[in-house]
């Protein structure tokens, strides 16, 4: 019985694992632009800086280029601005957005 028990709660711990990984995974622009303006709650806009930040990392150098003395400040005023430029846009996922503002930011040269 303890091992069904064990079982069923290990399954339990894994589907909320999943759920939380899809549920980061798919973030739009309409959230990520309300949490970078979010001045009365630090850790939603952390949360956003954070996330743009970890954008920035997978995709620098192969995407996005820009100089190495950038800030996640700056990076996250990039965006900031991207996104409230192109309100048509926020229905695609966060990702996409982030990736769009800083590499036309910081193009690569060929």
């Amino acid at each position: 019985m303890n091992t069904v028990r064990a079982a069923v709660a290990g399954c339990v711990l894994v589907l909320s694992a999943v759920t939380v990984c899809a549920q980061a995974s798919f973030l739009s622009g309409h959230v990520l632009k309300e949490r970078l303006a979010d001045a009365h709650d630090s850790s939603s806009r952390g949360m956003a800086v954070g996330y743009i930040a970890g954008v920035y990392d997978t995709s620098s150098g192969v995407l996005i280029c820009s100089p190495t003395e950038v800030t996640t400040g700056q990076l996250a005023a990039i965006v900031q601005k991207y996104l409230a430029d192109n309100p048509q846009t926020l229905h695609i996922t966060a990702h996409q957005l982030v990736i769009n503002a800083l590499s036309a930011a910081f193009p690569c040269r060929k």
